[in-house]
């Protein structure tokens, strides 16, 4: 079978209303291959979320603290309050998209 598979893509959030608004959020995502997966299962089995976050997300444009800090890396994000949201709706898009686009028997 010959498969097609993307390497990243850019996602674009719907956090707050974030698809709506003149300059999005956006967030370029890399998919991760099986043995960067694997290396981000702890020893207890379970998935280690930040781990892969950290790998996955190579850019964030378009967010912006208050006092106008630019957030363009997954680190920055993490260290700043009220952004846990976020955060699951990045790490949900990861977990969910299949990075095969099509295939040909």
């Amino acid at each position: 079978m010959k498969i097609k598979v993307k390497r990243e893509n850019t996602f674009i959030p719907e956090w707050h209303g974030n698809k709506k608004d003149e300059n999005p959020i956006e967030v370029d995502i890399k998919y991760l291959t099986t043995g960067e997966l694997d290396d981000c299962i702890t020893e207890s089995g379970t998935i280690d979320r930040k781990k892969i976050c950290k790998i996955a997300v190579k850019a964030i444009r378009n967010l912006e603290t208050e006092d106008g800090r630019k957030i363009t890396t997954f680190d920055e994000m993490m260290g700043e309050p009220g952004l846990s949201l976020l955060y699951s709706e990045i790490f949900g898009e990861i977990a969910r998209v299949d990075p095969i686009e099509n295939s040909k028997n």
